[in-house]
């Protein structure tokens, strides 16, 4: 089963309780420490890293891996970070902060709009739901939230949507530290996403038929990447949660009909229960400074991925980051005939690929549309 094997990849861990988002510890419990070549803390400050690859500007190739490797750029904060925890719990603040401390890259939660947007165009495709049937329109979090049979299991297409646009965020973290040295912190990451697919679960609202393919589907990709180094845990109760959710005020969040206590307390379960199981320590941004995020030995398992990588694994893993149509083709599996909640219906199929083959989006390469007013004179 997928969740048994969850624990095996925290690598690192830090609980925070009680919905404090503060930087300072939590415990008064003394802990035996031994000064190890890990984060370095900057408050503030810029820390002197090496020379990037400009990765934004030109993408890295065959050509570059021969003579630009990845290895030189590392220091002792060249890691991911990613901060996890309900809906709400103050996931991106204190990520903000954390990659503040340690002159470290933030990166956000995604938004509802990213996960719909096409990258080429710019194009928010749920602008397409007026010209689709009702099975194939693009079903988005405020649906979810507003659905008044969510047990038809129609979330499972949302579902699979974030799971996919957070393995390829995942992957511009792992991109970023590459090329540039410069560790990430991220608020939530690909490796928590069964969380919420185990909460709607439990709750009813996703069918055992839309949860195996899930996991195939997942087993099947995130075996790709490399593991964060630190997983860190807000923790706080769910009426805290709740309160929190009123005064941030996101209008599909606010008397949202599904975010139910039930809901919230399932996604709180899932985390404890199945995600963070061994989750032991109680470390913040002082006490990061002593957590040895190294293994003891190039065999130790909690950082394999790390520990084993020379320069001609981060040299591939640099070129597979580049390669959208190899990572595409992770989620090309066909959809099982057993999780309709999933599928179009045969004739709205029709209808689907058809506007697909015909919007002028995406029935050329981008800057070839005439009919969006570009120009193909004299292009090759």
């Amino acid at each position: 089963m997928f969740s048994s094997k969850i624990p095996s990849q925290l690598i690192g861990s830090a609980v925070l309780k009680n919905g404090k988002n503060f930087l300072f510890p939590i415990s008064s419990a003394a802990i035996n420490r031994t000064q190890v070549a890990t984060l370095k803390a900057t408050y503030g400050e810029k820390y002197p890293y090496a020379e990037p690859f400009p990765y934004k500007l030109k993408p890295y190739t065959t050509f570059h891996a021969y003579y630009d490797k990845a290895l030189k750029r590392f220091n002792e904060n060249s890691k991911i970070i990613v901060v996890e925890g309900n809906i709400a719990v103050g996931k991106s603040n204190f990520a903000k902060r954390l990659a503040a401390g340690f002159d470290m890259e933030y990166f956000g939660p995604l938004s509802d709009r990213a996960v719909f947007t096409n990258n080429d165009y710019k194009m928010d495709v749920r602008t397409l739901n007026d010209m689709l049937p009702e099975s194939a329109k693009f079903y988005d979090l405020a649906d979810f939230y507003k659905d008044p049979h969510p047990e038809k299991g129609t979330v499972g297409k949302l579902l699979i949507n974030w799971y996919r646009e957070k393995f390829f965020y995942y992957c511009e973290a792992l991109k970023h530290l590459l090329n540039t040295g410069q560790g990430v912190v991220m608020a939530t990451s690909v490796y928590s996403d069964a969380v919420y697919v185990n909460a709607l679960r439990s709750v009813g609202w996703c069918t055992p038929e839309f949860v195996k393919y899930y996991r195939t589907l997942m087993n099947q990709s995130i075996c790709e990447l490399m593991k964060p180094h630190l997983t860190i845990y807000l923790d706080a109760p769910v009426d805290v949660i709740k309160e929190r959710i009123q005064k941030r005020k996101i209008p599909s969040e606010v008397g949202a009909r599904n975010l139910t206590e039930k809901y919230l307390k399932a996604i709180e379960d899932s985390y404890k229960n199945q995600f963070l199981p061994e989750f032991r320590y109680r470390l913040i941004i002082e006490e990061l400074q002593w957590l040895k995020l190294e293994g003891e030995d190039k065999d130790d398992p909690r950082f394999e991925d790390w520990n084993r990588s020379d320069d001609d694994t981060l040299m591939e893993m640099r070129l597979f980051l580049e390669n959208d149509i190899d990572k595409y083709h992770l989620f090309t599996m066909p959809q099982p005939w057993d999780c309709p909640e999933i599928m179009m219906k045969p004739d709205d199929q029709f209808v689907y690929d058809r506007l697909a083959e015909e919007h002028p989006v995406f029935k050329h390469r981008p800057g070839w549309s005439p009919e969006l007013g570009h120009s193909v004179l004299f292009k090759f």
